[in-house]
């Protein structure tokens, strides 16, 4: 496995200390933080941070709103949720937020090491491209502004559609599609459906 910096946020200091343990044993740097602000704050700041491992549920800020500040940051570093709740709701919403996995405590060694190398894939494709975390971030930040309609057709595009092919399945006209096209490329910061292209795959 590709050793990377683990950025581990986690109120429980017992719970913390043996994961940060057991991570150090797979080969990895581990920076610690038991308080979510000091840990979104160093982030934010630009510390060396390859995928975010955190505790879905803490007192103050909680997982996801942490999340929620990064990706409005645009930090968009790969995140790992740990609970010791098996909460569906929870999962649901944290994987909608483009989230790595959820891992519940105590942690499976394997599951841990699958959801890592999966976030050193995601880190590892973002690089590749040439796009850098803030200005993904940006995209999906303003990917939240799009009507339903918006969206499907945005999709559309990125499967590589026609027009008039997408007019069809959605049942609406061409130029109707062709309208929606161009407030999609007018919301969105692109400059292409080439890069539109890029930016959808690399937010999912």
């Amino acid at each position: 496995m590709t050793s990377q910096t683990i950025c581990l946020i986690d109120d429980n200091d017992s719970f913390r200390q043996s994961t940060s343990w057991l991570l150090s044993g797979m080969g990895h740097q581990v920076t610690e933080f038991s308080d979510p602000a000091s840990g979104l704050d160093s982030i934010e700041k630009g510390i060396e941070c390859d995928c975010l491992l955190m505790d879905v549920r803490m007192p103050g800020m909680s997982g996801l709103d942490v999340h929620d500040k990064l990706i409005e940051a645009g930090a968009l570093v790969p995140v790992v949720y740990m609970t010791g709740h098996g909460d569906v709701a929870l999962a649901v919403e944290a994987m909608n937020k483009g989230a790595i996995t959820f891992l519940e405590k105590p942690l499976d060694t394997d599951e841990l090491s699958r959801a890592l190398q999966k976030a050193a894939h995601v880190q590892a494709k973002r690089t590749s491209t040439g796009i850098d975390q803030k200005q993904l971030g940006v995209f999906q930040k303003e990917m939240k502004t799009l009507t339903p309609r918006e969206e499907e057709v945005m999709h559309a595009i990125v499967e590589g559609k026609a027009n008039k092919v997408i007019a069809y399945d959605l049942g609406i006209s061409q130029k109707t599609v062709e309208l929606h096209r161009s407030r999609v490329m007018k919301k969105l910061p692109i400059r292409s459906s080439q890069e539109l292209v890029k930016m959808v795959v690399l937010s999912q």
